[in-house]
């Protein structure tokens, strides 16, 4: 194909006929250029990336250029952009389109989120909309798991290289960094591991230099210490995405770039609860074990992650966290409503006859009180009457007796 100019507009050109026409610049990263485009062919419109100009005559920009392509091509998952076909331009230069996403970054959206709550995440409607963003996290680690299956690591994963449809896609972009690795680890055997062509020409990170954002980089990445770098490593960048995504906020602060790679290669990140308060604990351990400075001490892989998420979601607890003995009995009794309900209804009668019966006790022993009263009255009257008499006659036998004094 030849690259044509016509005014302001490029196109490339295919046997004579014109496939692609550019619209506008949609974005523009470090190595490429993102344009809308109108596909000639199947009338509709597409996502045109390109390398940049000052990259075009660098043999190592277009082979990790070409590298970026392929990959993202082979991997074939609902959760990663699709791309529609690889190309160059008539100077050598690569370009590949893709599918034009309609929507934000999940940066857009977390950032739209917090300023809107501002720190409230569990109560009513922010419960809600948190509980729809964890949901598309969950779908990111789902495509990182398919894609750590295919031997192919990101390595620059953060919010503003997640797509956020219209219509619920999500949609991890950006592959520029992404690397495969040696056929000797373990792939899933049903698709197989990814393995680049000869023709893409990729060259090897040199050792020793710092690849990826700092503030998602994990320590053996701000180290440079590229052996090591794994599937432990794009767990870790999810986790500082989840941090982000509670907080708001990065995991780790500073000025410059400098000292922001020397924090992450130190591990010194905040806690999510130290940020902001309303983060759940479960979360919150989700998100530091993920961000564990040693690799091996980390959620075992992007599923693990996800599962955890999803646990949360349905109430249960997480894998990295033992709940107190009060939230595991209000589960518990969650769990099984109706045993509780029925339970709850026979205690309900049971309080209630004892109140009933209580009451009748009460209204008998009071009757009984009133009883013992009045006897108690009436033996103080009877008591009043014996002493009257007795008086009465003690009188008379007086009398009786001083009138027989008198006579004598």
């Amino acid at each position: 194909p030849a690259f044509v100019v016509e005014g302001a507009e490029k196109v490339t050109q295919r046997e004579g006929e014109l496939r692609y026409r550019v619209i506008r610049l949609h974005a523009q990263g470090g190595l490429g250029e993102v344009f809308v485009a109108k596909d000639q062919e199947l009338n509709r419109e597409v996502a045109l990336k390109e390398i940049q100009e000052r990259f075009a005559d660098h043999d190592e920009s277009r082979a990790r250029f070409k590298l970026e392509a392929e990959i993202t091509g082979n991997l074939e998952h609902p959760g990663i952009v699709p791309v529609y076909g690889l190309g160059q331009y008539a100077d050598g230069r690569p370009y590949y389109a893709m599918r034009f996403i309609r929507g934000d970054s999940l940066k857009d959206a977390i950032d739209s989120f917090h300023a809107r709550y501002r720190g409230r995440l569990i109560d009513g409607e922010a419960g809600l909309e948190l509980r729809k963003l964890l949901r598309r996290f969950v779908d990111v680690c789902n495509a990182m798991e398919y894609a750590h299956s295919r031997g192919v690591l990101h390595r620059d994963l953060k919010p503003g290289n997640i797509i956020l449809g219209k219509y619920g896609e999500t949609l991890v972009v950006d592959w520029g960094l992404a690397k495969a690795q040696s056929q000797s680890e373990a792939y899933d055997a049903s698709v197989g591991p990814f393995v680049p062509s000869s023709s893409s020409g990729a060259t090897p990170t040199l050792v020793g230099s710092a690849v990826g954002t700092p503030a998602y980089m994990s320590p053996e990445q701000a180290a440079g210490k590229v052996r090591e770098l794994g599937p432990a490593t794009d767990v870790y960048s999810l986790g500082a995405t989840l941090f982000h995504l509670l907080t708001g906020q990065l995991p780790i602060a500073g000025k410059t770039r400098l000292e922001i790679v020397k924090k992450a290669e130190m591990g010194e990140i905040r806690r999510p609860r130290e940020v902001c308060a309303d983060v759940p604990k479960s979360l919150e351990a989700v998100c530091l074990k993920a961000m564990a400075k040693e690799p091996g001490k980390r959620l075992g892989s992007p599923k693990a992650m996800a599962d955890d998420i999803e646990h949360w979601l349905a109430d249960e607890s997480v894998s990295c966290l033992a709940d107190p003995f009060s939230v595991r009995v209000r589960r518990w009794m969650k769990r099984h409503r109706t045993l509780v309900g029925s339970s709850a209804a026979a205690v309900a009668v049971l309080i209630t006859s004892l109140i009933v019966l209580l009451a009748l006790v009460a209204s008998h022993n009071q009757t009984l009180d009133a009883k013992n009263r009045q006897l108690d009255q009436a033996n103080t009257s009877l008591q009043i009457a014996n002493a009257s008499e007795r008086a009465a006659k003690e009188y008379a036998d007086q009398i009786r007796g001083d009138a027989e004094t008198a006579r004598d």
